[in-house]
């Protein structure tokens, strides 16, 4: 049976509109560095490729 780790990390910003800076220390010790990110979505990021593509996070009734 196969099995897989969810490599999804969730940061809270409360009320922030932006996200200006954003470092992945990567365990090869590679720092990507991600600038001016607007909040509620889910970004695609590849080690030494940097921000593949980003996605609207949609939120959840409560």
């Amino acid at each position: 049976m196969p099995t897989w780790n969810d490599l999804r990390v969730h940061f809270g910003i409360g009320k922030a509109e932006k996200v200006d800076l954003l470092e992945i220390r990567w365990p090869s010790g590679l720092l990507e560095t991600l600038k001016n990110l607007a909040p509620n979505q889910l970004l695609f990021v590849k080690e030494g490729a940097g921000l593949l593509r980003s996605l609207p996070f949609a939120k959840h009734g409560t």
